[in-house]
């Protein structure tokens, strides 16, 4: 919970208090709002794979088909979209860009939800006894470690 409060305390201070919060969701036992762009909020395409995965990992990341794909397909659109800005850039725009930036940013990408496509597709393809699969886990968990 610390690094996750320094974090929200720093988003709110680059924007000089302006950060749209995401009221549906809140930080730890005290409730603290969490900034949208933490959460995705109002990103349209992304509440549905975000809630599948939080309720995945409420269950222990089991193995769950349908979520690969829909966290594959996602990962597959991110890179190979052109002429969109490198996954982080938009998201850095947005912390650092003073109080004339809103929320949601152009181009709708959800940095917190490409991430977690990353690890998402990461988790089930290390389950797959396949030396190509377990290679592109570790290209995914790489590349997300990178972005973060």
């Amino acid at each position: 919970a610390r690094f996750s409060w320094h974090v929200w305390v720093l988003s709110w201070q680059q924007l000089g208090g302006f950060a749209q919060l995401d009221d549906r969701h809140q930080l730890g036992s005290c409730g603290v709002p969490v900034p949208s762009a933490f959460t995705c909020g109002g990103l349209p395409g992304w509440d549905s794979f975000l809630q599948r995965t939080r309720e995945n990992a409420r269950l222990g990341y089991p193995l769950d088909a349908e979520l690969h794909a829909e966290a594959n397909h996602i990962v597959q659109a991110v890179q190979s979209s052109s002429g969109r800005a490198h996954p982080p850039e938009g998201f850095l725009s947005y912390l650092c860009g003073g109080t004339n930036v809103r929320w949601p940013p152009p181009g709708s990408l959800c940095f917190f939800g490409f991430v977690t496509a990353l690890f998402t597709c990461a988790r089930h393809m290390m389950a797959v006894d396949d030396e190509a699969a377990r290679t592109q886990a570790n290209l995914d968990l790489d590349y997300a470690a990178t972005l973060l």
